[in-house]
């Protein structure tokens, strides 16, 4: 998938099986042309119709074929925003870290940055709870 239009494409083809959703990834999504739209459009389009199963939060700075993989909160789309996006329209499924920047001296599967992706995410989780938005 190059564009929204190919997401839109493939919901057609499904032809209403309950089977199809996205695993929306956010740094793909805002990686392609388009960039932080993207994102907003994806939800937008497919929240309200149940078809974002679980998302996935990465971020990235730069669209293709020029982008790398930052730390949430520091490319191309608000993560607060997001969330919030989100919950008005319908989600209800579950937020999870995607990979993350490597660092120095952290392990291979890069404990350290997903501790700070994990953090990350419970404090938008804390601000949804605190602002009434949960």
């Amino acid at each position: 998938f190059k564009d929204v239009a190919g997401f839109e494409r493939a919901l057609e083809i499904a032809a209403g099986s309950p089977a199809w959703g996205l695993d929306l990834c956010l740094g793909c999504c805002s990686e392609m042309p388009g960039g932080a739209a993207n994102v907003t459009a994806m939800i937008e389009r497919f929240g309200p119709l149940g078809r974002i199963f679980y998302v996935h939060l990465r971020d990235v700075q730069g669209t293709v074929p020029r982008f790398q993989e930052c730390f949430l909160g520091e490319g191309n789309y608000d993560p607060a925003a997001v969330v919030l996006a989100l919950k008005r329209n319908g989600f209800t499924g579950f937020l999870l870290d995607d990979h993350v920047p490597a660092i120095v001296n952290d392990t291979p599967y890069g404990h350290r940055s997903r501790a700070h992706a994990i953090g990350y995410i419970q404090g938008l989780l804390k601000m949804m709870e605190t602002t009434g938005a949960a």
